[in-house]
């Protein structure tokens, strides 16, 4: 998870997209 550059961006992870792709993870 923590190993894509987009969930290293700050701006990913406090925008609501953060929560949507967490739960697309398996």
């Amino acid at each position: 998870l923590f190993r894509t550059p987009k969930v290293r961006s700050l701006g990913f992870l406090r925008s609501d997209n953060a929560k949507r792709y967490i739960k697309h993870l398996p």
